[in-house]
């Protein structure tokens, strides 16, 4: 009983996309269904409270047996390949280079975000990001990882990204994974930037590209041009890209993972479309990836 009411629970709360996608599976609710209300920008289903409670779940034409029947295969057969969806992924992938196959057996398990200390003058405090540091290797996390909101890089100049980068890697001492960032920037000073910090000894750095490099082929150009001149591991910044350019950037060796902040079933897209290589995708804050995922297993 308290799985099914989990389950109808987590269903009330997804949102139209990815009920679009059961329908799109050819999934159809029992007849009496009543259409959710669509609201706001994230597209979020909005029941009545009253029909998200044990008592009333015939209000909606669906009983108990009924809905557990239909989600438990709604999420299975959505947990699985499906053919036709035209994702593009390659017939064999390339192999990982050893720099990037080392660093994916890394990446698993929680991210400690890396937190920006300032000081009153609005200076990044040194001192106190290493004290952070320490203070987060003592808990031995899988992984250190600088990226663009928790990391506040729109804020910080070329050279503060480059001393956060090495003040966490020097203090870290090997202890966990640290995973460096770049600035929001055009090609040529990205490329100048990542080999500087292979040069310093970065193990693996998220790649952040100017607002402005938006289409795939410009940003398939990009990584191109980077994996000709380094051999650091690189991740995919992921702020909404279609599945499709995250499988064509996930070509490259050299690209260990993807920061994915796709939503629930974009997610588990990027996961089942890259099973078969190492390649790594890391939920960025979307709790509801995990609450889905989490009911017949993560990726």
């Amino acid at each position: 009983m308290k799985l099914v009411k989990r389950f109808y629970l987590l269903a009330k709360l997804s949102n139209s996309v990815e009920v679009g996608r059961m329908l799109e599976l050819g999934f159809r609710p029992p007849s009496g269904w009543v259409e959710p209300v669509v609201t706001g920008e994230q597209k979020s289903i909005n029941f009545p409270r009253d029909r998200m409670m044990e008592k009333h779940f015939s209000a909606v034409g669906l009983d108990r047996r009924q809905f557990f029947k239909w989600t438990m295969t709604g999420a299975l057969a959505a947990a699985l390949p499906v053919v036709g969806w035209g994702r593009n992924a390659p017939e064999k992938w390339p192999p990982r280079t050893e720099k990037a196959k080392a660093v994916y057996r890394r990446l698993h398990g929680p991210q400690a975000a890396i937190t920006i200390p300032f000081r009153e003058n609005f200076e990044v405090d040194y001192d106190a990001l290493r004290e952070w540091t320490e203070f987060m290797c003592e808990a031995d996390p899988p992984i250190l990882f600088f990226t663009y909101g928790d990391g506040e890089i729109d804020v910080l100049t070329e050279e503060e990204i480059a001393r956060v980068n090495l003040t966490v890697l020097q203090q870290a001492k090997g202890r966990t994974l640290v995973v460096g960032a770049t600035g929001p920037w055009w090609t040529g000073r990205m490329v100048d930037f990542v080999k500087r910090m292979e040069d310093a000894g970065l193990e693996a750095i998220n790649l952040h590209f100017s607002h402005r490099i938006l289409q795939e082929a410009q940003l398939f150009s990009a990584y191109e041009r980077i994996a000709a001149e380094t051999t650091i591991p690189l991740l995919i910044y992921d702020s909404q890209l279609p599945t499709s350019a995250i499988l064509k950037l996930a070509s490259f060796p050299q690209v260990a993972g993807v920061k994915s902040h796709a939503g629930l079933y974009p997610f588990y897209d990027q996961a089942r479309e890259t099973r078969e290589t190492d390649f790594a995708v890391l939920g960025a804050g979307q709790m509801k990836q995990f609450l889905y995922g989490a009911q017949v297993g993560s990726p």
